[in-house]
């Protein structure tokens, strides 16, 4: 069916993404159209899931609450899946945007699931942003982010919310063998180890190339979050409805999409609770 051959590679690849298969939904899939505006496909790659499958993948995954939004791979189809309370029983809603090619396998395999996440800039942002934001601001921005990671360094026993920073990326270098769950720092002095203040080091200047070379400068106040449609038609133009660790934000925000290759990519909305 596709004659493209690179095309066919990158769908070949699909069953290649590192996935967990949560269970099987033969009968209880639903292949719908998209939503179109203006000729403009407003939920490409965004289907839906109800709360029991949202809760069979807390129970496989062992989350502690059911996930609102996963990234999913089923058969051929790729994307997003976002909790629908309208959707009743055991039931997957794929819209067909996100059916690359066709396939028997109705085994769902969560690739991600939306968790809040430290936020970052990038050159897409600073190219678009640069002209309309004084040169000052990302210098106070890049001095911050580079005081931050110095002061992480030495102080490694403090509680971290420091985006991304040092205690994360020791976490996650020390992930594969301590387990999930445990965090080597905890309770421990890294800088009385020889080996363990090695391995902080090399998350330090790993920290530093992210910010020389992809300019990766943490946003105090801002959050990464996975961006869905809003299929209920609850919000208005210009609105956008954002959750972020239980909690509901509401007043003016900014929001951008990861690449930004486009002024148009990052807009300044109004965050609503239309609690749909």
């Amino acid at each position: 069916e596709i004659d493209n051959m690179s095309k066919r590679l990158a769908r070949l690849g699909l069953a290649l993404s590192t996935s967990i298969l949560v269970a099987d939904f033969a009968g209880c899939v639903d292949v719908v159209d998209d939503i179109f505006i203006g000729g403009h496909c407003f939920t490409d790659g965004c289907g839906e899931m109800s709360r029991e499958v949202a809760d069979e993948v807390q129970h496989c995954l062992g989350l502690s609450v059911a996930p609102s939004a996963i990234q999913i791979r089923m058969g051929g189809a790729k994307g997003v899946l976002v909790l629908s309370l309208h959707l009743q029983g055991r039931r997957v809603r794929l819209r067909k945007s996100m059916v690359k090619f066709k396939s028997d396998d109705t085994g769902l395999r969560v690739v991600n699931v939306a968790v809040a996440g430290p936020l970052t800039l990038n050159h897409d942002v600073l190219t678009l942003l640069g002209p309309h934001v004084p040169r000052q601001v990302w210098h106070n921005l890049l001095q911050e982010a580079l005081l931050g990671l110095a002061r992480s360094l030495y102080e490694v026993d403090r509680p971290l919310d420091d985006q991304g920073g040092l205690v994360s990326r020791f976490d996650m270098a020390f992930a594969p063998v301590a387990g999930p769950g445990l965090r080597p720092l905890a309770g421990a002095n890294p800088l009385n180890d020889p080996f363990m203040l090695q391995v902080l080091r090399g998350c330090y200047l790993s920290a530093i190339m992210d910010l020389y070379e992809r300019m990766h400068i943490p946003v105090q106040g801002g959050v990464l979050l996975v961006g869905v449609a809003d299929p209920t038609f609850s919000l208005k133009p210009g609105e956008v409805f954002v959750c972020c660790k239980g909690q509901i934000i509401g007043g003016s925000v900014i929001v951008y999409r990861n690449p930004a290759c486009h002024p148009g990519d990052i807009r300044k909305v109004q965050a609503e609770d239309v609690g749909a």
